[in-house]
């Protein structure tokens, strides 16, 4: 029998350069098509800025902001944490969040600080906010008639905490009738108050430290029942109030009209 011939092998040749050419046309397109959007968004008016939308701040920061977002600049390029530094640049402005509304309008949602007392820093009264965080200096033009805190050193280790806990003591003070003109603080660290309209100055902790907003309440208590007793003695002249000398009570110094 004769043997069967084999038969040769086709080499199989891959199309490499039809893939080539494939993958190169594709990417090709890909990247014409990309550049075409760039260039339709980066010059359509579609996408310019008409509109900027300002929630919070007064009118002269307003003005400010719409300064740094000019109209007709595109929005896909608007770097918003740039404008957020600058803004927040402010000492006013305690933060601010900006929000893309496509297509042409951006809207800014500013929070404002709050001026809730003072403090005197060296010769200068700085504004601080509820949580005890100066934020800018008192010019001398400005009416204000906000409580002040005086006597904190601050180049004292436990600066921040001891103008905190005097904050913290004028909010628990807001729910009174009474109106805190000054919080003194000594080198010690013992807090003495002064209050608007009454003669009397409050000798409220040895150790402002130490002291809690329950403890504040305690003291405050203490204060009322002091102060009610005294309320129509005008032959008193003025009261000094010691809430720290003992546990539950308070030690008196009185000074009539005559001395």
């Amino acid at each position: 029998m004769k043997k069967k011939k084999k038969k040769p092998h086709k080499k199989l040749v891959r199309p490499v350069f039809l893939i080539l050419f494939i993958s190169t046309f594709v990417i090709a397109s890909i990247s014409f098509g990309l550049l075409k959007f760039y260039q339709y968004i980066s010059n359509s008016y579609r996408f310019k800025i008409k509109r900027v939308i300002i929630r919070g701040g007064e009118d002269e920061l307003k003005n400010t902001i719409k300064q740094l977002l000019k109209k007709d600049n595109n929005i896909f390029f608007l770097d918003k944490s740039a404008i957020k530094r600058k803004i927040e640049m402010n000492p006013w402005v305690k933060s601010v969040e900006i929000r893309k509304k496509f297509p042409d309008t951006i809207v800014l949602d500013i929070k404002k600080e709050i001026p809730f007392a003072l403090v005197l820093i060296g010769d200068d009264l700085f504004y601080i906010n509820p949580q005890g965080r100066p934020f800018r200096i008192k010019k001398p033009e400005e009416p204000v008639a906000l409580p002040i805190i005086t006597g904190i050193n601050p180049n004292r280790a436990d600066f921040r905490c001891i103008l905190k806990k005097a904050t913290e003591l004028l909010f628990c003070f807001k729910k009174t009738p009474w109106r805190i003109s000054e919080v003194h603080i000594t080198k010690y660290g013992s807090a003495h108050l002064y209050l608007d309209n009454y003669k009397v100055e409050i000798l409220f902790t040895y150790q402002i430290r130490n002291i809690d907003q329950a403890k504040i309440i305690k003291k405050i208590e203490r204060l009322k029942k002091v102060l009610k007793y005294f309320e129509n003695y005008a032959q008193i002249k003025k009261i000094f109030i010691d809430l720290d000398c003992i546990q539950k009570g308070a030690v008196l110094t009185l000074g009539n009209i005559n001395g």
